[in-house]
């Protein structure tokens, strides 16, 4: 992609050296990388001679389908950081790494809407991160004996997991 960008640029600048100082790159890399861009595509884009470089009929063909590559890759960048962003973002603490990577396993067999945030904590302070933060669970190696809270075992670590009572999984039987 980044050949195309680099491609468009050279055209729209009109010469390889106003297409460098746009690009923040030398012009012989610009130039290295139009020359594996024509070896990738088995074809001239390019007729150079001595101080310009013209395109050939081939090159003036490929830069219109460089320009819809260009902006469907852009749609696609869109529509997948708006997916994203579009998610129902849950967040939760985790005292290991492993038991990240589960629950983000179990939430998106849940709920692939569901965007998983969790981050690894000190769980000495676990019942005031519970209580006092927006955290909607924490993953933690001791049961929690506390009215409200829901601890079980989870995963094959020695791990509980603790969710207040109106979470999804509070009163699951297994997880």
């Amino acid at each position: 992609m980044e050949y195309i960008k680099q491609f468009i640029t050279i055209v729209e600048q009109g010469t390889l050296t106003k297409a460098a100082e746009e690009l923040h790159v030398s012009q012989s890399t610009l130039t290295r990388n139009m020359y594996s861009l024509e070896i990738i595509l088995s074809v001239k884009l390019f007729d150079r001679g001595p101080n310009h470089i013209d395109l050939t009929t081939i090159g003036i063909f490929a830069i219109t389908k460089f320009k819809e590559i260009l902006n469907i890759h852009q749609e696609i960048v869109k529509d997948i950081k708006d997916y994203d962003t579009n998610k129902t973002i849950i967040n939760g603490l985790s005292c290991a790494h492993g038991a990240i990577w589960k629950m983000k396993e179990i939430y998106n067999q849940l709920n692939p809407n569901v965007r998983l945030n969790v981050k690894l904590f000190d769980q000495n302070k676990c019942i005031e991160y519970l209580e006092n933060s927006d955290m909607d669970f924490q993953i933690i190696t001791f049961l929690i004996y506390k009215k409200g809270i829901e601890t079980q075992y989870f995963f094959r670590e020695q791990l509980y997991l603790s969710v207040f009572e109106d979470h999804i999984f509070y009163k699951k039987e297994q997880i």
